[in-house]
Order: C-alpha cells, then sequence, then structure tokens
C-alpha cells in the first residue's frame, strides 16, 4: 500500500522536514481535534508491522497505540479518548476501534471483504470504504458505522461506479473519488 520509504513531513516557511525522522517508514496522518497530537500509520524499523502511533506535536518521542504483530492503518481519533483504524485479520482489513485507557478493542466491521476508514463525521459516525455488496468482490461503496458497531448504513443507494477515498467538508458535505 505505501512505497519502501513513505513519510510524513512538516512543511512550513523555514522549508521540509519529516516529522518523524527516526523511523523506517509513516503515513495516514490524523489530527487530534485540538491539533496537539497527530496519529498515524508507522514502522519503527522496515521489518516492523505497520502499527498505529501518536506523536505529541509540542515534542517528545512517538507513543505505540497498537502493538499487534498484524498491519495496522489508517487511524482516526474518536470521542472520550478512542481512536478507530483499520487491521488486517485473517487476510482482510477490519475496522477496530481502541480505548486508549484501557486498550479495549472492539471490531466494527464482519464482512468478508476489506473495510477502510476514511474519516470520522461531525455526528460521531465513521465513515468507510467497502465493496458493495458488503462482503463481496464489487466495487468500492461508501458506508457509515456507529463507533459502537451498530448501524452500518451505505452512504448513497445509488450503487452507481465505485466510490472511496470519502471525507466530510466543513459545510457538511461529503466529498469522494469515483472511477
Amino acid at each position: 500500500r505505501f512505497p519502501s520509504g513513505s513519510g510524513i513531513f512538516v512543511s512550513n516557511e523555514g522549508g521540509r522536514r519529516p516529522l518523524i525522522p527516526d523511523f523506517a517508514a509513516s503515513a495516514d496522518p490524523s489530527l487530534s481535534f485540538d491539533s496537539a497530537k497527530v496519529l498515524f500509520t508507522g514502522k519503527a524499523r522496515a521489518s516492523d508491522p505497520w502499527q498505529i502511533w501518536e506523536l505529541d506535536l509540542a515534542g517528545g518521542a512517538p507513543r505505540p497505540i497498537t502493538t499487534f504483530p498484524e498491519d495496522c492503518i489508517r487511524p482516526f481519533y474518536l470521542p472520550d479518548d478512542r481512536v478507530v483504524y483499520a487491521r488486517k485479520i485473517a487476510g482482510r482489513l477490519v475496522i477496530e476501534t481502541k480505548e486508549l485507557a484501557s486498550n479495549k478493542t472492539l471490531d466494527l466491521t464482519h464482512a468478508s471483504s476489506n473495510s477502510l476508514p476514511t474519516d470520522v463525521l461531525r455526528d460521531g459516525r465513521i465513515l468507510f470504504e467497502s465493496t458493495y455488496p458488503l462482503g463481496s468482490e464489487g466495487n468500492p461503496e461508501i458506508y457509515t458505522v456507529y463507533s459502537d458497531g451498530s448501524g452500518v448504513e451505505s452512504y448513497r443507494c445509488d450503487h452507481g461506479t465505485s466510490r472511496h477515498a470519502a471525507k466530510q467538508q466543513r459545510s457538511g458535505d461529503i466529498v469522494f473519488s469515483t472511477l
């Protein structure tokens, strides 16, 4: 999914620099609600699986959020000191939440196809992409799910061409890519 040596960079009037220079690779940055921290997908060493990390932007070392033997990617913050991400389980990507204080996890998707979170909506639902119909080899489609795992719904019901990479704009509109 990521090219070898992928990285997250900070760019400002002083130039461009890697956000996590000591990591073998990093991707998928997601700012906290107050913009004080960033979640990211990273590999401390090239041989490590992809994991979710958090970095305090005021300084300090990255701290691991996940430490699974499987890859974890695409993190986002949720309210109540929780995060959501996709974890590779039995060969497929499953959307999972984690309570940061207790380390308790909860699988949100149970389809036989891959599911990837793309955003957290203002109402708290998780926007994600998977195939239509769920569990098939069909086209990518946009869905939502509540952070407790209830209420999985197709975001649009016209099921046209593939839709993916959905994000909510400040206006509340959902923007996405299509083929």
